[in-house]
């Protein structure tokens, strides 16, 4: 999810008027997403002599950028614009940050509250692991526990609960799934005898950025039983679900139902979805394809089915990683003012539509409830969302992504390669 840095947008307004497991899926009918309109732009307000004006500084990671495919920058503009008609005496300075790595979000935020903290935010917008590291490290402020609502998704309240307490609002969710090409004749591709026994032809990265196992050869391993990580929180891969999750892949190929020199071609989730847009309708041959699920969902011309990575037993499992709306600023004033901004932007409506602008899922039942669904699509969901965990730690997720990529390379690459020996190579990548 490497994303570029973008334009910093500054913002500003002051005083305004006070306004089960199922045997096959269905696949859903295709619906058009019709996010809520921009209103026009207002006029810029001045402020009333002597007024009360709180400034607010809210930072966003440049997947909410304008630049960004869709109209989610312009649309998390106009629902701050919405919130400013209703909160008087409330400006707000939007700044678009690269979302993560050096230069990104909590590094910006790490090394200004020693070094610059005037330049702080009061709100920022953190991936899972990074609000976990913020929240170590005293950067974020926590919220009173009654803020996360019975409608958010439970893998979405672990992205923000550490050691008893809240430290953000879940905001936006990428999961991964997958999505087939369904026939009357073949059963739905949940389990690895289903995959084997309808001939569907696989489509995900074999050769991804970095040589770190794609979200869907992870969910297969992780999904069938694979542990990630030991008793004490170090990278582990075991040994039987290793070599069970090889020995899968050695029948797929054998099955003519892996072609590793095709998949190599293809970097992520999202250029296996394109594939299988293009495959599903001109072949007949069966194909199950990864693709991130808020992509999949707010597809206007949606192909295909869909499923979940298989698993050894056929039972969900899928990886998510969250972004989240944390409060930076301990200032009694600005943090009420945050928390105001934050529970807004987090509302139903206002959760669901810039989600699905952005191709993301929401974070609770009651925003994805206003999502275009159709019945089949949201008792997927339902099935697929309480199953989905986070994205292993970092310290845990790139040894564990590395050792089992590894593994499958030299399966793929190695003549006459046993599935025992590629669990061994993958064994000692990871303990190198």
């Amino acid at each position: 999810m490497k994303i570029r840095l973008m334009l910093v947008v500054t913002v500003l307004w002051g005083l305004t008027a006070c306004a089960n497991v199922p045997s096959s899926p269905i696949m859903p009918p295709a619906t058009s997403p019709t996010p809520s309109p921009t209103p026009p732009a207002l006029p810029r307000p001045t402020p009333l002599p002597g007024s009360d004006l709180t400034t607010l500084t809210l930072w966003v990671p440049d997947v909410l950028s304008g630049e960004t495919a869709g109209e989610a920058h312009p649309l998390l503009l106009a629902q701050i614009e919405a919130f400013s008609r209703q909160h008087t005496n409330i400006q707000v300075q939007v700044l678009v940050k690269k979302a993560q790595g050096a230069g990104g979000l909590y590094d910006l935020l790490s090394t200004a509250f020693s070094a610059a903290p005037v330049v702080l935010p009061d709100l920022v917008i953190l991936e899972h692991d990074d609000l976990r590291a913020a929240a170590k490290n005293g950067f974020v402020v926590a919220l009173p526990p009654d803020e996360l609502t019975d409608s958010i998704f439970p893998f979405t309240s672990d992205a923000v609960t550490f050691d008893e307490r809240v430290y953000g609002l879940p905001f936006l969710s990428e999961v991964s799934q997958a999505v087939y090409t369904p026939r009357l004749d073949v059963a739905a591709p949940l389990s690895w005898t289903k995959v084997l026994t309808g001939g569907y032809a696989l489509l995900f990265p074999t050769a991804p950025a970095a040589d770190l196992a794609d979200d869907f050869l992870l969910e297969i391993y992780q999904g069938s039983g694979g542990q990630v990580a030991d008793a004490e929180g170090r990278p582990l891969l075991d040994r039987p679900h290793l070599e069970e999750l090889y020995r899968f892949m050695a029948v797929m190929v054998e099955a003519g139902l892996l072609d590793s020199t095709r998949l190599a071609t293809l970097p992520d989730a999202r250029a296996c979805w394109e594939t299988f847009q293009t495959e599903a309708v001109q072949s007949n041959r069966p194909l199950l394809s990864a693709v991130p699920a808020g992509v999949y969902w707010s597809s206007v011309a949606r192909v295909g089915a869909a499923s979940w990575a298989p698993t050894r037993d056929g039972q969900p499992f899928a990886l998510a990683e969250v972004w989240s709306l944390a409060l930076v600023s301990t200032d009694s004033a600005h943090e009420d003012a945050a928390l105001q901004l934050a529970r807004w932007l987090n509302e139903g409506g206002q959760a669901a539509d810039l989600s699905l602008a952005v191709a993301m899922l929401p974070p609770s039942q009651e925003a994805l409830a206003l999502w275009p669904l159709s019945t089949e699509g949201v008792a997927f969901l339902e099935q697929l969302l309480p199953a989905t965990v986070l994205s292993p730690s970092p310290t845990v997720d790139q040894p564990v992504r590395q050792a089992l990529q590894a593994g499958l390379n030299f399966l793929l690459t190695t003549e006459d390669a046993t599935p025992e020996q590629a669990a061994t190579y993958a064994l000692t990548v990871l303990r190198k």
